[in-house]
Parts: structure tokens; C-alpha cells; sequence
């Protein structure tokens, strides 16, 4: 058996990659305040005005950015009868670069090898747009007495100034990765949630369907996650001292994920979990994911997510 030896010089090339900080040290502060005032106008008009103040600081070698916003927000409820509540919303957002995104500079360490990334100190803030519309729908004592359903759906157009991207670029030879800002983004999508709740029983639906895209190109955008659907399924016992429930969550493929150097695979995942609550002030739970050990990798991660596994708790109010 013939076998090569590896030149020192690679070993240690190759060491230095593996245990190189992808993201260089650096320092952001950000902070915010927010002002909220909600008028009922009558038993079917209200008005939600806010105002958000949003202020960061970023300091890396050779790198210092700082910016602040005011941002609006306004929201319109109107109940024409009890059960029924319209619902209008527009909305301003103001989110700083992340350290990682501003300052992630080298190879990303194994086993993922994604190519170089570079960093980007002319990264700006993302500033979006949002308007959202939608109902509320809220029932009581509908097959039994006290027992309750509520449902919500809405759709949304969200445009974003300056949106953060991942892109690949080809200059510095051969190429890699960079965080940088996209023109104009737009994220449209419509969300439904439901849930009924019979007090020995509950039953809940949720779910939503994303799609961004680069509003110059027409191009998928990178991190907007796949669609999604989640229920539930759960029984109380004992006086509701004991909860018992399972959850499947039902994710959908990514289209081009593999052109952005990630996995795109739809899965399905079921999960259970039990509460006992032994006292007002102690509560234990456990929680096993994955029940069945599938084999997946969420969007967006270099690894694949955790097979089987069990979570205990102890939560213990002192007050």
C-alpha cells in the first residue's frame, strides 16, 4: 500500500483556516426607544399610533459607521360586529448591519466550504416599508360552553430600502461571498393562524407563505425563509395541571437554494410535549423533537439540525 505524505506547509495552511476567526473582533452598540398610544374612537373604530427611535454604532479595525431614524407606525381597527375585527397597517423599520455581515472576513471553517468571505465596510441600514392588512375573527362559547376559537389572516408588501444580501463576487480573483446592500427588495406574503380551544382539548393551524425579491432584477432573494406549516394538537387533564400535546411542522422546498450554497430540501418533523404543573410556583416539562429522527437541514445552515432528542425543564416562580 502506497500512501502520500501531506507537506507540512498544507497541514498548516490548512490549520490555519480551520481555526481562523471568521469574524474579526469589533464592537456595536444599538439602542432604541418606542412611544405608543392606542384612541377608541367607538365600539368599532380605533387608531394605534407609534413612533420607534433607532440609533447604532459600529466600530471594527479601520471601520467606524453610526446612524439613527425615526420610524412611524399607524394601524386602523375596524369592527363592523363583536366577532369580526378589519385591520390596516403601515409601518416603518430601521434594522443596523449586524458585526458579522459588516466585518466577517476568511474562509468558513469545516465541514461547510462555502469559498471565501469578505468583508464590507460600507454596509448601510436596511430601512423597510410595511404595509399589512388583514382580520381577526374571534368566537366564543361556539360547540361548548366556554371554549374559544380565534383566527388571524393577513397578507403584507414589504419594500426595503438598502436590503442586506448575501451575493457572490468575483472580484477579488476568484471570487467568494459579501454582505452587501440591495437597491431596492420587496417581500410579499400572506400568513394564517387558527386555534380552537375546547379546555380538555386544543387544536391549532399556523402557517405562511414568503417571496422576496430583488425589485431591479427580479431575482429570488437569499434569506427569506421557505413556506411553512405548523399544527398542534394537545389534551389537558387533572384539573389542566397536565398538558400533553404533539406538533408537526411542514416545511416546503426552496427553489435555487443550491445556487445560494445551501440546502433546500422540504421535510416534515413531529415533535411532543408534556407540562405538569405541580404547584402555582413549579412547573416541569418535557419536550422531544424530532420524534421520528428524520434527517434534515433547515435553510440557511451550514449543518444538518439535530436528530432525536429529549429537553427537561424546572420553572420555579419566587413571586
Amino acid at each position: 500500500m502506497f500512501t502520500k505524505a501531506i507537506p507540512n506547509q498544507a497541514l498548516e495552511a490548512s490549520n490555519k483556516i480551520a481555526h481562523q476567526p471568521l469574524t474579526p473582533s469589533g464592537e456595536r452598540l444599538a439602542y432604541g426607544a418606542f412611544l405608543q398610544d392606542r384612541v377608541v374612537f367607538s365600539e368599532w373604530l380605533e387608531v394605534i399610533g407609534a413612533l420607534r427611535y433607532d440609533s447604532y454604532r459600529l466600530i471594527g479595525v479601520d471601520i467606524e459607521n453610526e446612524g439613527s431614524r425615526l420610524s412611524p407606525k399607524i394601524t386602523v381597527g375596524i369592527t363592523p360586529w363583536q366577532p369580526v375585527t378589519f385591520y390596516a397597517s403601515y409601518s416603518e423599520g430601521y434594522r443596523a448591519p449586524a458585526l458579522t455581515e459588516t466585518l466577517i472576513d476568511g474562509f468558513h471553517p469545516p465541514p461547510l466550504s462555502a469559498g471565501r468571505f469578505f468583508p464590507n465596510p460600507d454596509l448601510k441600514p436596511e430601512i423597510a416599508h410595511n404595509i399589512e392588512g388583514g382580520v381577526n375573527l374571534r368566537f366564543d362559547n361556539l360547540i361548548a360552553e366556554e371554549d374559544r376559537l380565534r383566527m388571524k389572516f393577513g397578507v403584507f408588501h414589504n419594500r426595503v430600502d438598502d436590503y442586506i444580501e448575501q451575493v457572490f463576487t468575483r472580484f477579488p480573483a476568484p471570487g467568494g461571498y459579501q454582505y452587501r446592500n440591495i437597491a431596492e427588495a420587496v417581500i410579499d406574503g400572506f400568513e394564517a393562524e387558527g386555534i380552537y380551544d375546547g379546555g380538555s382539548y386544543f387544536v391549532g393551524i399556523a402557517g405562511h407563505i414568503l417571496r422576496g425579491t430583488n425589485s431591479r432584477t427580479n431575482e429570488d432573494l437569499v434569506k427569506v425563509p421557505p413556506n411553512r406549516l405548523t399544527g398542534t394538537v394537545g389534551f389537558r387533564g387533572y384539573d389542566s395541571r397536565l398538558e400533553l400535546g404533539t406538533r408537526v411542522s411542514l416545511v416546503g422546498a426552496k427553489a435555487q437554494a443550491e445556487d445560494f450554497g445551501f440546502v433546500g430540501d422540504p421535510y416534515a418533523v413531529v415533535d411532543l410535549f408534556a407540562n405538569w404543573k405541580v404547584s402555582e410556583r413549579v412547573t416541569t416539562g418535557l419536550v422531544i423533537e424530532n420524534l421520528f429522527d428524520r434527517q434534515y437541514t433547515e435553510y440557511l445552515n451550514g449543518s444538518p439540525s439535530p436528530g432525536f432528542n429529549a429537553k427537561a425543564s424546572l420553572s420555579v416562580k419566587l413571586y
